[in-house]
């Protein structure tokens, strides 16, 4: 393979690539509300109150309180 064909497909397959990342993070950031995890949910109770498991909006970890009345 010559040093110009090389260089074609090379700049071929970094874009692709490039354009499929840019796809999944837009894909990722227009997400429908429907599909996402809901960011509070009660999940267990202690002494009389409330055990919260919180997700941030990446959903990426959850965070655990304690929500007394």
């Amino acid at each position: 393979m010559d040093g110009r064909t090389r260089m074609i497909l090379q700049g071929t397959l970094w874009g692709l690539a490039i354009g499929a990342f840019i796809i999944i993070i837009l894909a990722m950031i227009f997400q429908s509300p429907d599909t996402q995890e809901e960011k509070f949910k009660i999940i267990d109770q202690y002494q009389g109150c409330d055990l919260v498991r919180y997700t941030d909006p990446w959903g990426a970890k959850y965070h655990y309180f304690l929500h007394c009345k």
